[in-house]
């Protein structure tokens, strides 16, 4: 069993732009704690990584489906899991996609059920899905329509879910649950009104049941768009739409010469003590290697030389 992690996340979602912290603390065999933080921004379509624990940053002209990977936005409808801007509203929208199959009681809470697909619309589709997936919705009208229980069927061989299609053969399926709890009145603080919205979110897979507690809930705040930025820190490698990363350094010649600094003074320490190394001479090195370099190519040249 791996050590025991908590997350913490902050999620600001103002569609089609969100911002997502998650902040992780592992409490290690010595009872010390290890704490790195993953914040993620997709603003105008253009996605950002940022990771403290590997000194990482990822930069996207064009934010994927894996960008997203947070229950609340799966749960809510926001975004459909395995897809950027879809919601549940796209696909209640789309004509012979969604059908009503009654009415139930969960709890305590009066549910429509409907279900969703299949088939349905390529584009609507969840990445990697085929036309066999399909899904389950049960909206209380009593708590503005919420979404307070959300089946998705995954077509899976060793899917311990049995359904039987239209041709009456029977399929395998795996199930992802997700299910609204202690769903509560929230100020709406742009229309001075209140909204129905959960404190509790369960998600079960074929792994498990996971919860996700909100500590603080905020419905439409005044947002800017420096919300949806991030500063890359110092030393982080940087890697631009899959490109080989590079070293992030601010303030110019000053920044260089501080990292030549800094990497003498481990090469230094890697050395025995009779042995060292200035800036200067690290630089004489590289200028006599590409020196050395140049002579030899132009020997070649007078060789090869008719």
């Amino acid at each position: 069993m791996g050590a025991p992690v908590t997350n913490h996340i902050r999620l600001l979602d103002a569609f089609p732009n969100v911002r997502l912290e998650n902040r992780s603390t592992t409490r290690l065999p010595d009872n010390s704690q290890k704490e790195t933080s993953v914040i993620r921004c997709i603003s105008g379509g253009r996605l950002l990584h940022l990771d403290s624990g590997h000194q990482v940053a990822q930069i996207k002209s064009s934010a994927d489906v894996a960008s997203l990977w947070i229950i609340p936005m799966h749960a809510l409808g926001r975004r459909l899991r395995g897809s950027v801007n879809v919601s549940l509203d796209h696909l209640m929208g789309s004509p012979g996609v969604a059908k009503v199959e009654g009415v139930e009681t969960i709890g305590e809470t009066e549910a429509v059920r409907l279900q969703i697909g299949p088939p349905l619309p390529e584009a609507l589709r969840p990445f990697g899905e085929d036309a066999d997936f399909f899904g389950r919705v049960w909206l209380a009208p009593k708590l503005d329509w919420l979404p307070i229980r959300t089946e998705w069927f995954d077509r899976d061989d060793a899917g311990d879910v049995k359904i039987s299609g239209s041709d009456g053969v029977e399929l395998a399926y795996t199930v992802n649950r997700y299910e609204l709890e202690q769903i509560e009145a929230v100020p709406d603080e742009a229309r001075d009104t209140s909204v129905f919205f959960p404190r509790r979110i369960k998600f079960t897979d074929a792994g498990g049941v996971r919860t996700c507690t909100l500590d603080r809930i905020r419905i439409n705040p005044v947002v800017k768009p420096s919300d949806f930025e991030i500063t890359v820190p110092d030393g982080f490698r940087v890697a631009e739409d899959g490109a080989i990363p590079v070293v992030h350094l601010s303030g110019g010649g000053a920044a260089l010469n501080k990292q030549l600094e800094d990497n003498s003074s481990t090469a230094k320490a890697l050395l025995p003590e009779r042995r060292t190394f200035s800036v200067q001479m690290l630089m004489l090195i590289n200028v006599l290697i590409v020196c050395i370099g140049a002579l030899a190519l132009f020997l070649w040249k007078r060789r090869v030389k008719p």
